[in-house]
């Protein structure tokens, strides 16, 4: 089936980098659900820096299993909103969505102030044409435009599109609001439309417009050929690039992508994924977290260093 995410290599990115949005994070859009914990992706550090957002993440790598445990003890009355001592689905939603929340506004601040280059309040096209691709209008007096660096047409006339349509009172300048649109165009269901079309524009490899099956494949895959022996798994994914080919003519339009891709939208991503750390350490599975469950599975929410072990000396 066409995946969950947009496009699915892109958690290692998330841990790393994604949190901080400079020019160069744009086309890494927040997807905080990937399919990193369907078996072998899944990572710990990934699920740490969700629950508390990477800088935090960060801190409570560098503390010991025990000031981790304490340290995390002491959020929990936080993430607890309704006082019963238990923590539920709705409450480890609502507290991620606000660690993410507080991320993506921080990240698109400093993107934001870096692209509204003559701090009026918003962000035009020529500056963001002038910040991401390097290109300077001189037509005023010379009538030609200057590049300061090489870059992609098709790709910034995509991102143009994508301007336009977050510009939502059309005065030809981004707010904030309609900057974080532009940037995290999954947070918002206005920009769906364009969620569709980013991932048309992510995986036509051979530009013509389609998406053939190997590049329906190289979604998921760098390289194509090291998974070819895999025959059952193959098999099923043929059947389903069949299902979505409406017209049976061997690859996806973008009505078809329209048609059967569904992006899984911020909300709905931020819900898996506190479904996802609850189920790893609801021990009862009663579907609520405990002090103690939270605490007896520390790992699963918080990182630290390494044990210790001491050895000793009569060894």
């Amino acid at each position: 089936m066409l995946r969950e995410n947009f496009y699915s290599k892109v958690a290692l990115i998330l841990i790393f980098g994604l949190f901080i949005c400079t020019i160069q994070c744009q086309d890494h859009h927040f997807h905080v659900l990937t399919d990193h914990y369907q078996g072998k992706l899944h990572s710990k550090e990934f699920d740490h820096q969700v629950f508390l957002g990477v800088e935090e993440a960060k801190d409570f790598s560098k503390l010991t299993p025990e000031q981790s445990k304490d340290r995390l003890k002491r959020l929990i009355p936080e993430i607890d909103s309704n006082h019963d001592d238990f923590i539920d689905l709705l409450e480890l939603t609502e507290w991620i969505k606000k660690r993410q929340d507080n991320v993506i506004v921080k990240g698109t601040r400093a993107s934001f102030d870096m692209f509204d280059k003559d701090k009026d309040g918003g962000v035009s096209w020529d500056e963001v044409r002038s910040s991401k691709f390097g290109i300077t209008d001189h037509s005023k007096t010379s009538g030609i435009f200057v590049a300061s660096q090489e870059f992609d047409v098709r790709k910034m006339k995509y991102d143009r599109e994508r301007y336009h349509h977050a510009d939502i009172d059309g005065n030809l300048k981004l707010n904030f609001n309609e900057f974080k649109m532009w940037l995290h165009p999954e947070s918002d269901p206005r920009m769906i439309e364009f969620l569709h079309k980013e991932i048309m524009y992510k995986s036509d490899g051979n530009k013509d417009g389609f998406m053939n099956f190997n590049e329906y494949l190289a979604r998921d895959h760098d390289n194509v050929a090291e998974i070819e022996h895999a025959s059952d798994w193959l098999e099923q994914e043929k059947q389903n690039f069949d299902k979505y080919d409406h017209n049976n003519d061997g690859k996806l339009d973008i009505q078809e992508i329209r048609r059967y891709y569904i992006p899984v939208l911020y909300a709905n991503q931020l819900h898996n994924q506190a479904r996802h750390l609850i189920h790893r350490a609801d021990s009862n599975q009663d579907e609520k977290l405990s002090t103690q469950e939270i605490l007896n599975n520390f790992d699963v929410f918080v990182g630290s260093l390494p044990g210790i072990r001491h050895i000793s000396n009569e060894l």
